[in-house]
């Protein structure tokens, strides 16, 4: 309760609530990425990785251990680096190829990690851990309940003129 004129007593409750949960999904981030001299054997490089990777990510999605995933395009671009007295040096090819893919089966995952995180080019670039979002609704909505009933603490302020506030 807050008023604004000088008669009144400002009520002011705080609650709080924390609540952890088990992960129910594990988001993969991963990449393939290789450089070198020659473009054409880059791209083939990035490709040579995708496509297990592709066919090993559908088996997943059959098996219940995946939900989702998606893989974009192999990328190329290129650069010129600077040697270390400030030279240009010859062009540089990079092949890219992103993946993302959402795990349910998390011992699953830790084989999949496993066989891909060991393999030349491949970096996994992050997991995020979650719960599925039916429970994360449910999970807020009872924190939420929890704060609401946790009533400590209570900061009661006083009246500025006493003599008013009865």
């Amino acid at each position: 309760v807050r008023h604004h004129d000088h008669m009144t007593l400002e009520i002011t409750v705080r609650g709080s609530a924390e609540a952890s949960h088990p992960a129910e999904r594990a988001t993969v981030s991963m990449a393939a990425a290789f450089e070198g001299r020659d473009k054409a054997k880059v791209f083939a490089d990035a490709v040579a990785v995708q496509d297990p990777l592709s066919k090993q990510l559908r088996e997943l999605v059959d098996l219940g251990a995946v939900t989702t995933w998606s893989s974009a395009q192999v990328r190329v671009y290129s650069h010129r680096p600077w040697d270390h007295e400030g030279k240009r040096l010859d062009l540089v090819h990079v092949a890219r190829v992103d993946a993302v893919a959402e795990f349910v089966d998390f011992e699953r995952l830790s084989g999949f990690l496993d066989f891909w995180a060991g393999k030349e080019g491949i970096e996994v670039v992050g997991i995020n851990w979650d719960v599925t979002i039916k429970n994360r609704r449910a999970y807020e909505s009872e924190v939420r309940k929890a704060a609401v009933e946790d009533r400590s603490p209570i900061h009661i302020w006083r009246c500025r003129r006493p003599t008013l506030c009865r």
